[in-house]
């Protein structure tokens, strides 16, 4: 049996001939039950369907039979649409649509987003706040999914990496435990319209490395960035290969450098306003989200 989840409460009791989930059959989650999570208002329509199939049944009408109007209520209800992963982006946020089993894979500018996650009656939801595009090792983004109050949590200061491509992958599973992490005997969930949404920060800068000195000037802190040496491990991480870094302080040139595992010089902060130049070997980018934003 396929159950149609409701997003909020609905204006209409749900009757027993539709097989519709309640918040207390919702209690009742297993990790191999399909679910399709609908918007409220196709959830209200299929009822509203349903009790008018019930109202109108032995009923004489003057142009149209009884047999006629129950053929036409009867019509089974399309929702190939909401079974589907799909997705649109508006500007900066993405938004995307869980398909039948449980899984959407989107390919978003490169950048850092915060996860947004539909509230589901009767389901507590547990996902990473952020996600980094393109950086990392890890290729898919875990949302758990519990019995609980309809609340959703997002872990804070917990970033997902998509991979070393831009595609990212959400995926449900059965959070059994509560923790928020899929273990290896939870099972994934088939759930089809979960909606999920990527918002990109909007303090985020790329800056484009040359071969040889660049100059990198933040205006604001950079998050992820606090010292020369980071600076060096973040160009690093993102596909450069750099060497040094300096900046001119008090009349003179400070420079960090790194060999190898050798490191010489000051591993000087980096700060908001600051100018520095970084020797980098061959043509990369450099991604850096900024505090405050």
């Amino acid at each position: 049996m396929v159950s149609l989840f409701y997003k909020g409460k609905p204006a209409v009791k749900p009757r027993s001939f539709w097989p519709l989930a309640s918040p207390a059959y919702a209690a009742e989650i297993q990790p191999h039950a399909n679910a399709i999570v609908l918007p409220q208002d196709l959830y209200q329509s299929l009822v509203a369907k349903g009790e008018l199939l019930k109202e109108l049944q032995g009923k004489d009408l003057d142009k149209i039979t009884d047999d006629e109007l129950k053929a036409l209520l009867e019509k089974p209800v399309d929702l190939t649409s909401y079974t589907q992963a799909s997705g649109y982006q508006d500007g900066n946020t993405y938004v995307v649509f869980t398909g039948k089993d449980g899984r959407v894979s989107i390919t978003p500018d490169r950048g850092k987003y915060r996860i947004q996650i539909d509230p589901i009656d009767g389901i507590d939801i547990k996902a990473p706040e952020t996600i980094e595009i393109p950086f990392g090792n890890v290729p898919v983004v875990n949302i758990g999914f519990q019995a609980g109050l309809g609340r959703v949590s997002l872990v804070k200061n917990y970033t997902y990496n998509a991979g070393i491509s831009n595609k990212a992958t959400f995926q449900l599973y059965f959070d059994r435990n509560g923790n928020g992490k899929k273990e290896v005997r939870e099972k994934l969930l088939p759930w089809a319209g979960v909606k999920i949404t990527l918002t990109k920060r909007s303090s985020d800068h790329l800056y484009h490395l040359n071969s040889g000195w660049n100059t990198v000037v933040f205006p604001r802190g950079p998050s992820q960035i606090r010292s020369a040496g980071s600076l060096i491990g973040e160009v690093t991480k993102q596909g450069g290969y750099p060497t040094a870094v300096a900046r001119w302080q008090n009349g003179a040139w400070e420079e960090y450098v790194v060999r190898g595992d050798a490191h010489y010089g000051l591993n000087f902060p980096i700060i908001a306003g600051g100018s520095y130049l970084v020797m980098n070997h061959f043509p990369s980018d450099l991604l850096v989200y900024s505090d405050g934003k």
